[in-house]
């Protein structure tokens, strides 16, 4: 919460000393009320903040099943996820850094600048997924005794962080293509790719997965769902890829 405050600071800061100098306003007759440009930041922003609602139910659903298998399960998926989430950070913090990349050379109809740019962003991000599936596999127990001392939970811990982790490389090519959709003003793709990940298909396949497999049948569902997520987003990004191409040679 200090830190979201301070950030906030800094830009009423920022933008006060740039008064005069930037098209950022807060002055209520200077905003643009198009429908369009509402309907247009919305359709971008929509996806993400809706990957997040979602996020938040099927980690409500996946406690749930856990808890009836004790305290130790519990606490050691805990640990688990919050350990398989550093390459998904540095996953977002590429998307970022790469999606206004994107953003502008589309907006320039500099198409093969937008496949390069999400083509290095999916590289990176996959060699680092691949570098943290290595090091997750090797020194599971290791990094689990780092949050908690209990044996039982570090073997729980350690197991599920060996399931989770095996298709990071997946959920970061998905990731990114979805944030290459934002960019360009695909919504639709986009969100499409967001909701299936989330709630539509891992929630019932946790109620399956559990059924079939308890308790580690919970961790299997992650990788299933980034596997067949990224089939989806490669099946929208070639079409797009086509609509891309078919404009640059419509420009040439």
């Amino acid at each position: 919460m200090i830190s979201n405050c301070a950030a906030v600071c800094y830009f009423l800061v920022y933008l006060a000393h740039k008064k005069g100098k930037t098209i950022i306003s807060f002055v209520p007759h200077k905003l643009d009320h198009e429908f369009s440009i509402a309907a247009k930041v919305v359709s971008v922003g929509l996806p993400a903040s809706l990957q997040n609602i979602l996020s938040l139910t099927s980690n409500t659903v996946l406690n749930n099943l856990t808890a009836k298998y004790g305290s130790a399960a519990l606490a050691a998926i805990g640990i688990a996820k919050k350990i398989d989430m550093l390459p998904m950070n540095v996953t977002m913090g590429i998307s970022q850094g790469v999606l206004p990349f994107i953003g502008y050379n589309y907006g320039a109809k500099r198409y093969n600048r937008v496949h390069e740019a999400n083509k290095f962003a999916r590289i990176v991000a996959v060699c680092f997924s691949l570098f943290c599936i290595l090091i997750f596999e090797l020194f599971a127990e290791p990094i689990v005794g780092l949050f908690i001392n209990d044996p039982e939970t570090i073997r729980l811990g350690a197991s599920f962080l060996r399931i989770l982790c095996l298709m990071t490389p997946m959920m970061a090519i998905s990731y990114l293509i979805t944030t290459m959709f934002q960019a360009t003003g695909q919504g639709k793709r986009a969100l499409t790719i967001s909701v299936f990940r989330k709630t539509t298909i891992d929630v019932p396949l946790m109620f399956l997965m559990d059924r079939l497999i308890p308790l580690y049948g919970l961790m299997t569902v992650q990788p299933i769902v980034d596997t067949l997520s990224v089939g989806l987003a490669f099946a929208l990004y070639r079409d797009f890829s086509k609509k891309l191409d078919a404009q640059t040679d419509q420009e040439k």
